[in-house]
């Protein structure tokens, strides 16, 4: 995906009801120190996930930040299909790796978007 260059973002769909949730857990590998040149802490990228539906700009998960590691492994999720695509597994998805700086900056790591039906598939 675009952002901040340098690494790739895996997902794994851990389980899928039909017409009820998607379980999937997201990783990362090799990512671009984007805290390098910030002077804090040690230099390196606290990251987290956010997951966007097609049906609103709402975040419908964040997950938990974590620190200083460039291949971070998040905990599974659970979200509605309802909430996310309204049950339409071809709507598209969008998923937006971050880093969380000091404070309330946050940068952009890598973002991609895909469908239910391809994590599925």
């Amino acid at each position: 995906g675009g952002g901040g260059g340098g690494g790739e973002i895996f997902v794994h769909c851990a389980e899928h009801e039909a017409g009820g949730t998607l379980t999937y857990q997201l990783a990362g590998e090799g990512f671009a120190n984007t805290d390098a040149f910030a002077g804090v802490g040690r230099g390196v990228a606290d990251p987290f996930h956010e997951l966007r539906g097609s049906l609103s700009d709402d975040i419908l998960h964040t997950s938990e930040v974590i620190t200083d590691d460039l291949d971070p492994v998040w905990s599974k999720a659970t979200v509605p299909l309802s909430t996310l695509c309204d049950g339409d597994l071809d709507l598209p998805i969008y998923f937006a790796v971050n880093d969380r700086d000091h404070g309330d900056k946050v940068d952009l790591i890598g973002s991609f978007e895909t469908t239910v039906r391809g994590l599925i598939a």
